[in-house]
């Protein structure tokens, strides 16, 4: 499943609330306009979120035997390590990218060579993974 930024993330939020969404049945609640609605619904039906039939719009409620959930609400496949180690490598990058955007490198330097480190780690765990199922 692909991640979700902020607006989709509440209106995704909503859905599970409200159970469904449909343009056609004029919903009692939109996100902006009935058209935006409906362009976010489908952005969350293409990322795997949701599901579309006869013009209703429900939430993926069910995730993999094996999933991880993380608290972005990307779900991530539990049986497959070589994706999770590269979300784990992107999330780390994210973080230190944005701990060095905060300009405080003396407050982060430990946490910045501490997340350089779990980088590290990770790919080459996922580097031997898969020299393994070679």
């Amino acid at each position: 499943m692909r991640r979700l930024g902020c607006i989709q993330q509440d209106v995704l939020a909503s859905l599970r609330s409200h159970g469904s969404w449909s343009r056609r049945a004029h919903c009692s609640w939109v996100w902006d306009t009935p058209s935006n609605t409906q362009r976010i619904m489908d952005s969350l039906v293409v990322a795997g979120h949701a599901t579309l039939s006869k013009g209703v719009y429900r939430p993926v409620t069910s995730a993999p035997k094996n999933a991880v959930i993380l608290s972005d609400g990307c779900v991530v496949d539990g049986d497959d390590p070589e994706s999770m180690l590269k979300i784990q490598h992107s999330v780390l990058l994210r973080l230190s990218k944005e701990l060095d955007a905060l300009k405080m490198r003396n407050t982060f330097v430990k946490a910045q060579k501490m997340i350089a480190d779990a980088n590290m780690l990770g790919l080459e765990v996922a580097d031997r993974l898969a020299e393994g199922s070679d």
